[in-house]
This record gives C-alpha cells, sequence and structure tokens, in this order.
C-alpha cells in the first residue's frame, strides 16, 4: 500500500522541482505529436513575447547557457519552427524569429498550459496572476540571496544570465 507524501517536510526547492516534473509531464503529453521538446518550448514562448532578438537576449532570461541555446535553435530551424537573418547592426549575430508554423504551434502550446494552469489553481485560494507575482519576486530574491552569498567565479559568470 502506498503512503501518502507529507509535502510539508518537503524543501521549497524540492516543491518546485516536483512542480516542474508534473508539468513535464504533460508537455510530453502535449507534445506527443510533435517533435518539440520541452526545452524548446521555453525557446518558442520567449520569442512569442520577443520575436527578432539575438541568442544572448534569449539565454539570459531562461539561465540557459549560450551552446545549449545554440543547439535548440539548430533544431527549431530544421524543422522550420524559426528562422534566423544577420544582424543589420552586428553582422556576426543573427536575429531569431518565429515562422508562421513555429507561432501557429506555440500558441497551441500555450493555449494549453494556460488551460492547465487554471484548471490547477481553480481551487485554490489564489489568482493565477497573484501567483505568478508571487513566483516572480521569490525568483527575484533568490537571485540576490546568491549574489549576496556566493562568492565563486562559476556564479559570477552565470549572473549576467
Amino acid at each position: 500500500m502506498k503512503k501518502d507524501i507529507d509535502y510539508n517536510e518537503i524543501p521549497i526547492s524540492v516543491l518546485f522541482k516536483i512542480i516542474t516534473r508534473h508539468q513535464d509531464i504533460y508537455a510530453k503529453h502535449i507534445l506527443r505529436d510533435t517533435n518539440i521538446t520541452h526545452s524548446q518550448v521555453s525557446i518558442l514562448m520567449n520569442l512569442l513575447k520577443n520575436d527578432n532578438i539575438c541568442q544572448d537576449e534569449l539565454s539570459q532570461p531562461l539561465v540557459l547557457d549560450k551552446g545549449a541555446v545554440a543547439r535548440i535553435l539548430q533544431k527549431l530551424e530544421d524543422e522550420g519552427y524559426i528562422s534566423r537573418m544577420q544582424d543589420e547592426e552586428n553582422r556576426r549575430r543573427n536575429k531569431i524569429s518565429l515562422t508562421d508554423k513555429g507561432r501557429d504551434i506555440v500558441i497551441q502550446i500555450q493555449e494549453s498550459v494556460k488551460e492547465r494552469e487554471e484548471g490547477i489553481i481553480n481551487n485554490m485560494p489564489i489568482s493565477l496572476d497573484e501567483l505568478h507575482d508571487l513566483l516572480l519576486k521569490f525568483i527575484q530574491e533568490s537571485r540576490k540571496f546568491n549574489q549576496e552569498h556566493i562568492d565563486d567565479d562559476k556564479w559570477e559568470a552565470k549572473k549576467g544570465e
């Protein structure tokens, strides 16, 4: 017989991992008929809000290293979800944009994710907007804490991301 888990004893960081794992399971479900991975979705969603941006601008808010972003972008370009155009101001950089195919699929994914989030929060004493604001504040404070408490070259290299 399965024992119920007492989530009250689990640290917040682990709770975030559990939430992320449940989201990953759902993402795998909604992406099952596509060739898109969960990590590619975050890039596509970022491009939906900030189209025509360079690779560095994509990697920073997602806290992904440039190499990982480059690999993801190559796959998305190969599948026809994004296009790259040389930056007029700096010819060493490319501007990345969603194609119509990419825009259509990311809007479908976004609608499914929103429906899931609304379904989850429906029975909770907080609105989706309030939870979103609270989580953004948690991220800001987490980043601030790390900046104040980690004196490490690796952190220095990552904190710009």
